[in-house]
């Protein structure tokens, strides 16, 4: 007697398997191509850095991120560029890994979920049969990655240093363990997994906390009683936020910190709480593991306050204490949050700009595509309709309501910068994108009766789709002129600029010599007007970095490119700055002189003398506020770092002997690790060298400014 033998086909089927492969792949592939080879301008040098060393970037810190971009240059750790050290490749690596990664957990998904929108079309499935069904959602699935891999947003992202690819991938992976929660949802561990993720994807960007809406939303509808007992626990998640917000000013408020109580009692309240859940709730066992994990996803934002003790070169608010820490996590350097008016004619036109910008990311008519699970909805069942709409919630709070709260500037400075704010959104535009498109091969299928010329011809035209945005990456004029190509291959702007600020003609030289080969580089530097301009920083040279890439660009040069690592370097915009001012007390406060909290109240009340007898123009608002004068304004605290940065240069004049004795060495003597020849007219020893790369004016330096390159010498 034969015994029928049932086996259960995994959740997760083959052809989904290799719709996030192949897109992965794909992605990766031309990702890799379009790599930007070193240290690029806007945030590279100052990311790459943080991740060299284990640092910490700017507000809010992305601790997971530059754990695992560390990881990536440890691997890659003999990776070079012209010879010098190249960590920023590995960085940009990372970028391409994660980015072809989201596209690929995305592909991932549409392909799964695809398979049971077309069953629940009931006459469509019965004529295009399982093995069409799955062949359309696999091929709909690798053309929504990648139309999301090749839309300029995500793919710009996704060949330099930065964190958004990273950001998607872990929206991508949520909704992946979201849907297959919802699916099952006897399976809790899938919904645990997600809650993890969402948790540890805060601690890379904190944008992705707007997705959690989408997934109390996706609670509800799936589990209305354990969608309560979640409510009951949030409650007293609420009373703890009350409680903290109203005894701000007392011991008892988290914030202050490990050396007050309340920190020590809110932590274990947080800890407590869902314990006591998970014995008390219905559904507490699924509550009280799903608040934990999450816990303990969120708490990798405590690796700031360990990077920062360990004095890296990029130790963004010095969060070793824990002021610079809640600064940090709090993102306390960005303006304070305006709400747009959603009753104005400008928060139209950002609505405008946005759908504008929505449109460019996929074509016209390709973007329309997305309406069609909308049209279709009606058929498409229970199941499927609650799926649907989930990514619509998650869709408005990512787009429209972080709209809102990021109230966009509509100069196009702003909004070119701001553009990368909204590729989460564009990610789940994808998803109905890749719908519409498995929607459209399934109707079409039914009318030509499983033709199969018009059946591989289709797939093959719905597989190349994306690569219009390709094409268009290439050769659309518009775009080149509002946001520029996304490719980055052989784009070694950022090297140059940091390389020839440092070594002058000589980094000119070593440059050329690695573009061309030895015949040709003689014609060319035959034709370079002067061979001895710009001449290199002197020796253990100061120079005090304005803009972003000025500053940025320079500290990759010195720490991790190994290039002119005498120079110190320092940032003239953020001497008003105390935690700055601690972090360059502990990298050069034993080489050079740097400004103590005494030298920064005195130049904070020369300023506030100089306003108040009419020599200084305010340039910022200033107000009293418990008995403390506050300066508000750039222009202001510019005038400050002016002061702070002539101490410096005041103090700095001279290059001396390293001075064994700290109480013998002279107030502003400099160390270094060479014995200088003296001087024999001044008998002193040689003068140091000052350099600036400015952003905002700082006038007393206009008198002693001569150019110097990309930069100037200050005299």
């Amino acid at each position: 007697m034969e015994t029928a033998v049932l086996t259960r086909e995994n959740f997760f089927r083959k052809s989904d398997w290799i719709a996030c492969l192949a897109t992965f792949f794909i992605a990766l592939t031309v990702y890799v191509l379009t790599l930007q080879p070193t240290v690029g301008l806007e945030d590279s040098g100052e990311l790459v850095v943080a991740s060299d060393y284990l640092g910490v970037p700017h507000p809010p810190g992305y601790p997971i991120w530059t754990l695992l971009t560390w990881f990536f240059q440890w691997v890659f750790h003999s990776v070079t560029f012209h010879g010098h050290p190249n960590p920023a490749w590995a960085v940009n690596l990372f970028s391409a890994v994660a980015g072809a990664a989201a596209c690929g957990v995305l592909a991932m998904l549409i392909s799964r979920s695809g398979v049971d929108l077309l069953r629940s079309l009931t006459k469509v499935s019965s004529m295009l049969g399982e093995k069409t069904e799955r062949l359309f959602s696999a091929t709909a699935g690798i053309a929504g990655g990648l139309l999301l891999a090749f839309g300029q947003g995500m793919w710009s992202q996704s060949v330099i240093a930065e964190v958004y690819s990273l950001n998607i991938l872990f929206q991508s992976l949520l909704l992946l363990f979201l849907y297959r929660w919802m699916s099952e949802p006897h399976k809790s561990h899938w919904l645990i997994l997600c809650v993890f993720t969402f948790g540890l994807g805060i601690t890379n960007h904190q944008t992705l906390m707007f997705m959690g809406f989408a997934l109390a939303a996706a609670i509800l509808f799936r589990n209305v009683k354990l969608f309560r007992d979640f409510a009951i626990t949030g409650l007293f998640f609420v009373v703890m936020v009350v409680a903290n917000t109203l005894g701000a000013d007392t011991d008892w408020c988290w914030a202050k910190g490990p050396e007050k109580i309340g920190f020590w009692f809110w932590t274990a309240y947080a800890i407590i709480v869902p314990i006591i859940a998970g014995f008390a709730l219905p559904n507490g066992k699924v509550v009280a593991p799903t608040f934990l994990i999450m816990w303990v996803g969120l708490a990798f934002y405590f690796y700031m306050p360990l990077s920062s003790d360990q004095n890296p070169p990029i130790n963004w608010g010095y969060p070793r204490t824990w002021q610079g820490f809640m600064h940090a996590l709090t993102r306390g350097q960005y303006e304070r949050v305006t709400l747009a008016n959603v009753f104005t004619l400008r928060f139209l036109q950002q609505i405008g700009a946005y759908i504008i910008d929505l449109r460019a990311q996929f074509y016209g008519p390709v973007a329309l595509l997305a309406a069609l699970p909308l049209i279709f909805s009606p058929k498409l069942g229970k199941k499927n309709n609650t799926w649907l709409l989930t990514t619509f919630i998650g869709f408005i709070f990512v787009s429209i309501v972080f709209m809102v709260l990021h109230n966009p500037k509509m100069d196009i400075q702003n909004l070119f910068i701001g553009r990368t704010q909204y590729i989460q959104s564009h990610a789940l535009y994808a998803i109905w994108l890749g719908y519409g498109l498995l929607l459209i091969m399934a109707w079409l299928e039914t009318k030509v009766r499983n033709n199969p010329v018009t059946k591989i011809g289709g797939i093959a035209l719905v597989l190349l789709l994306p690569f219009a945005l390709v094409h268009k990456n290439y050769n659309s004029e518009r775009q080149k002129m509002i946001v520029g190509g996304c490719e980055q291959n052989g784009h070694d702007f950022g090297w140059q600029f940091g390389n020839w600020q440092l070594q002058g003609v000589a980094g000119v030289e070593e440059d050329m010599r690695a573009w061309y080969a030895p015949a040709e580089f003689d014609a060319k530097w035959a034709e370079y007007p002067n061979p001895e301009y710009p001449p290199p920083m002197g020796q253990n040279a100061i120079f005090f970095g304005g803009t972003d890439p000025g500053r940025f660009v320079p500290t990759y040069m010195i720490y991790s490119a190994k290039v002119r690592q005498d120079v110190y370097l320092i940032t003239q915009n953020a001497l008003a700055d105390s935690t700055y001012m601690n972090v360059m007390r502990d990298l050069y406060g034993d080489q050079i002189w740097i400004p103590g909290p005494t030298d920064s109240n005195r130049a904070f009340q020369m300023y506030v003398n100089g306003v108040r007898s009419g020599k200084i123009n305010a340039g910022a608002n200033l107000s009293t506020v418990g008995g403390k004068i506050q300066v508000q304004g750039v222009g202001g605290v510019m005038q400050i770092n002016g002061f702070l940065s002539r101490m410096i240069f005041d103090h700095n004049q001279y290059r001396t002997e390293s001075q064994t004795d700290e109480k013998t060495r002279p107030v502003g003597a400099a160390v270094v690790h060479e014995d200088p020849v003296m001087d024999p007219v001044t008998g002193l020893p040689p003068q140091r060298t000052f350099y600036v790369e400015e952003s905002y004016v700082l006038p007393w330096m206009y008198p002693y400014l001569t150019p110097h390159g990309l930069i100037m010498q200050i005299n």
